[in-house]
């Protein structure tokens, strides 16, 4: 089984792409607490994916959580 497919066809993909999609949006908007939002219900739903877990420290970054972004790449570096 090709992973790339499984993964489009697996309804949690397409619900945390959409997350993470509004979380993009939030983003260029500048709207950070927002984007922190879509971006943290997407990495509930795939924590493996990196773009997400980059994305959700970008914008924990501009709203001045950095403890809790270093403590998210920390743990998540514990992982691979």
């Amino acid at each position: 089984m090709n992973y790339f497919n499984s993964s489009v066809e697996d309804p949690q993909f397409i619900t945390s792409k959409e997350f993470f999609e509004k979380g993009i949006v939030y983003f260029e908007n500048r709207d950070f607490q927002e984007a922190t939002k879509f971006f943290r219900l997407a990495y509930e739903l795939q924590p493996q994916r990196i773009s997400i877990l980059t994305n959700l420290t970008s914008a924990l970054i501009k709203i001045d959580s950095l403890s809790e972004a270093e403590s998210l790449i920390s743990n998540s570096l514990n992982l691979y």
